[in-house]
């Protein structure tokens, strides 16, 4: 698949006070979560998705690791996790699940995650590979 995103379409979309879902991905996984995101968006409506590509405007910089806390903490109403082999090593994945670990920790009667996994992955060895118990 590629990136069917324009500069244009970037630049127009406005960051929303609160996303209805936000994805949270290992780059590999991008083109997959990519369809399953436009996909979500045409079924909720347009600015209700956090895809991190359509937002790059926002969260480039230094300051990228508050701003994707801050997205996943606290501006979405759905953090949906896409396990995969890959997502526990990486510094941004493990950054966004920190966020997301704490906000659940909070919701526990209000089911606010969602995991999603590939084929052969074991959802609990991904995990404590970033860190969570």
């Amino acid at each position: 698949m590629e990136n069917r995103d324009t500069f244009s379409d970037i630049i127009a979309r406005k960051l929303p006070e609160k996303f209805l879902v936000a994805f949270s991905f290992a780059g590999e996984q991008r083109d997959l979560v990519r369809a399953i995101a436009e996909a979500v968006e045409k079924k909720i409506g347009s600015n209700s998705v956090f895809f991190d590509e359509w937002f790059e405007y926002y969260i480039a910089g230094q300051d990228a690791d508050l701003k994707l806390h801050e997205i996943y903490g606290e501006r979405c109403e759905l953090a949906v996790v896409c396990i995969s082999e890959r997502y526990g090593g990486k510094p941004w994945t493990q950054a966004e699940h920190e966020a997301i670990r704490a906000r659940h920790a909070g919701f526990r009667s209000h089911p606010n995650l969602l995991h999603g996994r590939g084929r052969s992955v074991a959802v609990g060895s991904v995990l404590r590979s970033s860190g969570s118990r």
